[in-house]
């Protein structure tokens, strides 16, 4: 094999490189497109099929990104071999040709080495692309199972996905389903219409008798409310007759209180006024005892004494018809304060 069979497969290998470039560009706009499609998903009748079409494409790109490793690495084991088969040769064909050709020779090997070089660092930004496209991957992989745990939940434990998944499948979403019992229960209410209208004679019959059977019972209800009405405004008229009869003679009490009042003010008037006048009475027989005692003086003046004492027993007399009096006036009072009182209790019992 020559310089030039290895330049030319080195060629080869920088144009499966860039088809290798392109691929993962390619899959990265896929995995792109996939990303707003999934933000665009908002209905829930929108999302059942959307998941089954996520779910296909995320295993196609699960199958092409493997293919493409798969590729790299059987692209990076050929250029290993190529270098160790090109190191070789190049030392064993330098010894027996001239100096012109070992010139070119290292020309040619540094422009591939160049070539080389360039192409490794693509490698390398298509090796990093590659494991951004593997996160990328395992990112819808995970977004795939948690969407996929979600469409086990909306179709039911006991369906299979397998079988959903699969194209032709007669399986039919929520949405679907509800749209057919709505379609369903539209088609029933349309039998029963035209089922009811062949017993509409007999329904009616029996219409008018539970009719008739409710205007009896609410006659005889209406009956029973009159009756009662009458007696309770039979009650009524009674108990106002006792009212107004209350009343009167609540207004007569009160009178008669206002009177016993009137009297009673007066009685403790001129009950004030006796105790004034027996004080007044008291301390001039103090007085006069008092002066009594001074038995030289009364000695002197027999005739003024006798005169005194007259006035003292006097006093004495006026003194005890005074606490004769007040005692009957007290024994009024407490009868009047009596009478008082059972006038404000019974006043206050018509009151309530």
């Amino acid at each position: 094999m020559s310089s030039w069979d290895d330049f030319q497969i080195v060629g080869e290998l920088q144009e499966q490189n860039q088809n290798l470039l392109l691929q993962l560009d390619a899959k990265d706009r896929e995995l792109r497109e996939v990303q707003n499609y999934l933000s665009k998903i908002q209905t829930s009748e929108a999302r059942e099929g959307k998941i089954l079409e996520l779910a296909k494409k995320n295993r196609a790109l699960n199958v092409a990104i493997e293919r493409e490793k798969s590729r790299v690495v059987r692209l990076q084991s050929e250029i290993e071999n190529v270098k160790k088969t090109t190191s070789p040769r190049r030392s064993s064909k330098g010894a027996g040709k001239p100096a012109s050709a070992d010139v070119g020779l290292s020309q040619h090997l540094q422009i591939s080495s160049r070539e080389i070089a360039s192409w490794k660092e693509k490698f390398s930004e298509a090796s990093k692309r590659c494991a951004e496209v593997q996160a990328k991957a395992d990112a819808l992989k995970t977004e795939r199972d948690r969407l996929l745990r979600v469409l086990q939940k909306e179709v039911g434990e006991d369906a299979s996905l397998g079988k959903i998944l699969e194209d032709g499948s007669d399986w039919r979403g929520r949405a679907q389903q509800i749209i057919l019992l709505k379609n369903k229960v539209r088609e029933l209410k349309k039998e029963l219409g035209h089922s009811g209208a062949n017993d509409t004679g007999r329904h009616e019959l029996q219409y008018r008798k539970n009719l008739q059977k409710l205007e009896d019972t609410r006659r005889k209800e209406k009956d029973s409310l009159a009756r009662e009405l009458s007696e309770t405004n039979e009650e009524y008229r009674s108990l106002r007759m006792k009212y107004d009869a209350n009343l009167s003679r609540k207004k007569i009490v009160e009178s008669e209180n206002r009177d016993l009042r009137q009297k009673l003010g007066v009685l403790l008037t001129k009950t004030q006024n006796d105790d004034k006048l027996i004080e007044a009475l008291k301390r001039e027989l103090q007085f006069f005892r008092e002066k009594s005692e001074n038995v030289e003086i009364e000695k002197r003046s027999p005739k003024k004494t006798n005169k005194r004492v007259v006035t003292i027993l006097g006093q004495d007399s006026t003194l005890k018809q005074q606490q004769e009096q007040i005692l009957r006036q007290e024994k009024i009072i407490v009868s009047l304060t009596n009478r008082l009182r059972s006038g404000e209790g019974l006043v206050q019992g018509l009151s309530r």
